[in-house]
């Protein structure tokens, strides 16, 4: 089974002006850590959540600007996201780029039970650091104590699929 899984980049034009300071030409951080916190919650399927965003303190509004936010999930993992300040200063573009490991089980887990409804996943394990531009393997555990592994690949965009082997 494979299941791609596309942390797209999103445009946050919903957070406007509010990101900006007085819509000048700062990006509020604190503003938009709670707006990509906001978004990558909103993409998750299952429990983990996003604990702390931490992003450089008032960035650049100017068109192009781009600059990296870490994140850590209530997990305990913790991934990167990159923004980039688009067209007239009210648009952001926010990418994962490292994935949190706590995302990638959750998605594993909801995926798997998913696509086999009468399964009921009981943990998920993959490493700490998700690698990027290849493969990580992580393991399966469903509740009637069958095991699997499961293959990630993640390509250098932070997109990525599994599937089990």
């Amino acid at each position: 089974m494979t299941t791609p899984t596309t942390w797209s980049t999103l445009s946050v034009a919903a957070l406007s002006c509010v990101l900006l300071a007085a819509c000048g030409s700062y990006v509020d951080s604190a503003e938009l850590e709670k707006g990509i916190t906001t978004l990558i919650d909103k993409d998750m399927k299952g429990d983990v959540k996003v604990k702390t965003v931490d992003c450089p303190k008032d960035p650049s509004a100017d068109e192009d600007t781009m600059f990296t936010c870490d994140f850590t999930m209530d997990d305990e993992s913790a991934g990167e996201v990159t923004v980039t300040v688009k067209g007239d200063k009210e648009d952001f573009e926010y990418k994962v780029t490292q994935p949190a490991s706590g995302q990638v089980e959750d998605e594993i887990r909801s995926g798997y039970e998913e696509q086999d409804p009468g399964a009921k996943v009981d943990a998920v394990d993959c490493p700490d650091v998700i690698k990027v531009g290849g493969d990580t393997s992580c393991t399966l555990e469903l509740d009637d104590g069958a095991t699997g592994d499961v293959k990630v690949t993640t390509e250098d965009d932070g997109t990525y699929a599994w599937e089990t082997v």
